[in-house]
């Protein structure tokens, strides 16, 4: 008898191939509340930004720290063309004079500030500098004739957060000292090459304070200390000003992370006590002159790009974790898929297309238990309860599924074997790609041989005989 064509379709509709295919559709279709769920962890991760910044705004943000230097204001004559005439006008303009040396050392104290379910880390830290100032001249900033107003001289300390700061300052000028005043006492214009461009949590502008009155009559070279106590949050840098810069910092934060434009000389971590750092910055390692005059050129701003420091580096970063394990959600699904599918026609047990939907909300909602859960109990604890729920889930329900023990037990051995390669991967940063490649690598050549024999086409599937009426018979 000749086969018809709804016989035909419904063996193909029935045939393992066109369950494989149904199966991968499906994979993909489960990528969409995936993709949904990594929207939620943008969002979430925003919240935790916008908590830090407002722990910042009250206790003090990322620092960086830029001086000291002198600033003298000083007049020239020029001459320019006003209606084909040749005039001269007077224009005043201030020159920067940095120290020959500068040692800075800071002592940074960490602690962790909550607000809700977020934690955000922060520091105290006492920050000391040394060094000294040639006595300036102005033929180092102009040749012609300048006359420049020391009397006004001032010394400039920049800060990225004066909010922040918890001592009365005071300059320790030779024997004499002074007391700082609020601002920057830079009377041009400071835009935003001021080394302050928004990296490292910077704020784009550049603020401080300042002792005026530095000279009362002639300049002359000084030595100086300045004992500062500021706040922050996040991160610590520091700019190279002088001729010769050495710094030092120490903190009890286990997790440093230097970065910059200079990395340490020397460093020391121990987790349980914290770290120490040294850095050397000889003249010649940057391209700022020791004298230069402010906004004919860019040196400010370059000072605050050669800026160097650590990041309290937060070592559980959940939110990058998650991210990381739903950018594999595909990879995941499909294995899971796979496993299911593969123990489906090995014993013959059919499982309908809705069931595979079931199993795969389950792994999709894995990864908001995972979220959920590690916000309040680390991601470590987060990811053991989450997953060993999903596996015993999934296994329980394929157990009923294919009315077999045996096969759900062995369900959720696979699950939890791959949950396990998955938290490897999510710990192997620099190797992740690699061990991703040949886990599945693995994958499909276990799966190409595991079902080699199977009839994909259903071809093989016999159609039973119509049955013929007794009367006839």
């Amino acid at each position: 008898m000749a086969t018809t064509f709804v016989d035909a379709s419904g063996r193909f509709m029935r045939s393992p191939g066109f369950k494989f295919f149904t199966l991968g559709v499906l994979s993909l279709l489960l990528i969409i509340p995936a993709s949904l769920i990594w929207l939620l962890v943008s969002e979430r991760e925003d919240r935790a930004r916008d908590v830090a910044r407002e722990i910042a705004q009250t206790w003090g943000g990322s620092q960086r720290l830029i001086g000291p230097f002198v600033t003298v204001p000083y007049e020239i004559d020029e001459t320019c063309i006003v209606d084909d005439k040749e005039t001269v006008v007077t224009v005043r303009r201030e020159a920067i004079f940095l120290p020959d040396d500068l040692t800075i050392t800071a002592d940074a104290t960490t602690e962790i500030r909550s607000r809700g379910i977020f934690d955000v880390t922060v520091y105290g830290s006492d920050i000391s500098f040394e060094g000294s100032f040639s006595a300036p001249s102005g033929d180092a900033i102009t040749a012609q004739d300048a006359r420049f107003r020391w009397a006004e001289a001032k010394l400039s300390l920049g800060i990225s957060s004066v909010r922040a700061i918890r001592n009365a300052v005071t300059l320790q000028m030779d024997e004499d000292t002074r007391a700082f005043e609020p601002s920057l006492g830079i009377e041009g214009p400071l835009p935003n090459q001021a080394g302050f461009d928004g990296r490292h949590g910077s704020s784009g502008n550049l603020t401080g304070i300042h002792v005026p009155n530095l000279f009362l009559v002639n300049p002359r070279g000084f030595t100086f200390r300045i004992d500062l106590a500021l706040n922050g949050s996040d991160s610590l840098f520091i700019a190279p000003t002088a001729r010769d810069t050495t710094a030092s910092i120490v903190s009890n934060w286990p997790h440093p992370s230097f970065t910059g434009a200079a990395l340490p000389e020397a460093s020391t971590i121990n987790p349980e006590v914290g770290f120490s750092a040294q850095w050397s910055v000889p003249h010649l390692a940057r391209a700022v002159p020791l004298a230069f005059t402010l906004g004919s050129n860019n040196y400010l701003g370059q000072l605050g790009q050669d800026a160097f420091g650590v990041r309290f580096f937060q070592p559980v970063d959940y939110y990058a974790l998650v991210d990381r394990a739903l950018k594999y959600a595909i990879l995941f699904i499909g294995v899971v898929f796979l496993s299911v599918f593969v123990i489906e026609v090995r014993t013959g047990k059919r499982v309908h297309v809705v069931q595979y939907v079931f199993v795969g909300l389950a792994l999709v909602l894995f990864y908001i238990l995972l979220l959920s859960l590690a916000e309040h109990l680390g991601f470590v604890i987060a990811y053991l309860l989450a997953g060993t729920a999903t596996a015993l889930l999934i296994g329980t329900y394929c157990a009923r599924s294919l009315e077999s023990t045996k096969y759900g037990a062995l369900v959720v051995a696979l699950i939890a074997s791959i949950f396990g390669v998955l938290y490897l991967f999510l710990r192997l940063e620099d190797y992740a790609l690699l061990a991703g490649s040949i886990f599945a690598f693995g994958v499909l050549a276990v799966t190409m041989f595991t079902t080699q024999r199977i009839d994909w086409s259903g071809r093989g599937q016999k159609t039973a005989p119509p049955t013929l009426p007794e009367e006839v018979v």
